[in-house]
């Protein structure tokens, strides 16, 4: 398996479709560090994180660790395009018989791709939050909120559960239908689908977490990362097993 995994990584590395990526990605960050300018896709649980967003101007340091954390669904939307490069492109093409035939399992496959996937992950969030660095040389530092080390840390712990709930779905999506572009719409569709139980039940406070989107403002409340970890862990663990058990009956 571990020898699968050092494939993945080698092949996304040269793979030009994954430095486009992530060079798009940088462009709009810096976006955000120039200009302020952001995008947002759902319904923000949060109002304050939501009218921070149409904040004008360049950020500072501080700013930008705040303002990148309000806008996830961005740095969603990357990693799902890292998530067709890896496991989309394996499936469309079935590249996926090389490894099975020659002896690996196919949950040792599943798992590999998993593993890479919450790497990724990891990478990209690293990368987003990489923002404070040009937005301190540019707009200088600026102030920290209180408690900024340990709520940042929250933050990013919750945020990596939250996208790891999201790239188990989407991969599940891929595993079910083998399309690129099913996957694509399924975050989509889905943080809006969603978020709809909220409008028509607003008295059910569980609902309001299912979009899985989590702002560095929401830390100070307890209750909103309890209730978005375990919303985002119960969704990682069912997508993950559901996808498995589809990969398993898959024909070769």
């Amino acid at each position: 398996m571990f020898h699968t995994i050092q494939a993945d990584f080698y092949r996304l590395f040269r793979s030009k479709g994954f430095w486009i990526t992530e060079i798009l990605f940088i462009i709009t960050l810096l976006l955000g560090v120039l200009y302020g300018v952001v995008g947002s896709i759902g319904v923000h649980t949060d109002t304050k994180a939501f009218e921070k967003l149409g904040d004008n101007g360049g950020w500072t340091g501080f700013e930008a660790i705040t303002k990148t954390s309000d806008n996830l669904s961005n740095t969603i939307i990357f990693i799902i395009i890292l998530v067709v490069l890896l496991i989309g492109i394996d499936l469309t093409q079935k590249l996926y018989k090389n490894s099975i035939t020659s002896g690996i399992s196919r949950a040792e496959f599943y798992l590999s791709k998993f593993l890479v996937l919450a790497t990724l992950i990891v990478l990209q969030l690293i990368l987003t939050y990489s923002s404070f660095l040009p937005a301190t040389l540019i707009n200088g530092m600026g102030t920290a909120p209180k408690h900024f080390l340990s709520n940042f840390l929250i933050t990013i712990g919750v945020q990596f559960i939250c996208t790891l709930a999201w790239v188990s779905l989407v991969s599940f999506v891929l595993y079910a239908t083998n399309s690129i572009i099913a996957a694509i719409f399924t975050y989509f569709v889905g943080v809006s689908l969603l978020s709809l139980p909220t409008a028509f039940y607003p008295d059910i406070d569980w609902l309001k977490y299912l979009n899985m989107q989590f702002y560095f403002d929401m830390v100070s409340k307890q209750d909103m990362v309890f209730k978005t970890i375990i919303i985002a862990l119960l969704i990682t663990l069912l997508f993950t097993f559901s996808g498995l058990q589809v990969f398993k009956r898959k024909d070769l």
